[in-house]
């Protein structure tokens, strides 16, 4: 995992590696003719102070350059954020992620409506409220409230040149401009302060697209 890392983001060191393994709950692992091609850290708690909801954080997160442009990691990421909050039907779910790259901030973007910041809405008070406080927990000293933004002097790590660069078609996208606008640094290592709230309503397209071709395949056995 630490190798895979090392791949991909420049000032990875070991210590901050292992720290931010140990804190977390759960570990998403994908694999590939036996050899490790991603994976994803999950924290998964509530916090009292900061209301009756449960918080999940993704924390170091790659995935091999030669199998981008898979789901693998959308879906694998996806059935886990449903059965939280199938265990969670009564209180607010909300995944917390911070984005140092445009690719992070559009798969939050695409799957999940309710998310922020983003160009179309402004973010609700409650949820800056929620978000604000998160951060402010998670990252004393180190969270700009007014920019949205984290920038770590210790243990952050930027992205290695050439892997998050947009190219033409992905800079005409609002999202994606909306994300430089908000998050200038993010060659240089910052962090963009996301969240999004998870919803029932939100899996219902995917739904409809996946469970008949499930029901399908289970008939043709």
């Amino acid at each position: 995992m630490l190798s895979l890392m090392k791949r991909h983001y420049d000032g990875v060191s070991p210590e901050a590696f292992r720290a931010d393994l140990a804190e977390k709950d759960d570990v998403l692992l994908f694999s590939a003719g036996g050899r490790l091609i991603g994976f994803s850290t999950i924290f998964c708690r509530r916090l009292p102070w900061l209301g009756n909801a449960t918080f999940l954080f993704s924390g170091d997160t790659v995935v091999e350059r030669d199998w981008w442009g898979g789901s693998f990691l959308q879906m694998a990421f996806g059935r886990y954020v449903l059965a939280v909050k199938l265990r969670n039907l009564t209180r607010p779910v909300y995944w917390m992620l911070i984005s140092k790259a445009y690719k992070t901030y559009m798969m939050m973007r695409r799957n999940y409506p309710w998310s922020f910041p983003q160009h179309a809405r402004t973010t609700p008070d409650a949820i800056q409220r929620v978000l604000t406080g998160f951060y402010a927990w998670k990252y004393p000293g180190a969270f700009d409230p007014h920019n949205g933004t984290i920038r770590l002097n210790e243990g952050g790590y930027t992205v290695c040149t050439g892997l998050a660069e947009p190219d033409e078609s992905a800079a005409g996208d609002p999202d994606v401009r909306y994300f430089l606008e908000r998050n200038p640094g993010w060659n240089r290592g910052e962090e963009l302060a996301c969240l999004a709230e998870i919803r029932l309503v939100d899996y219902l397209p995917i739904l409809r697209k996946y469970v008949p071709r499930y029901v399908r395949s289970l008939v043709h056995r």
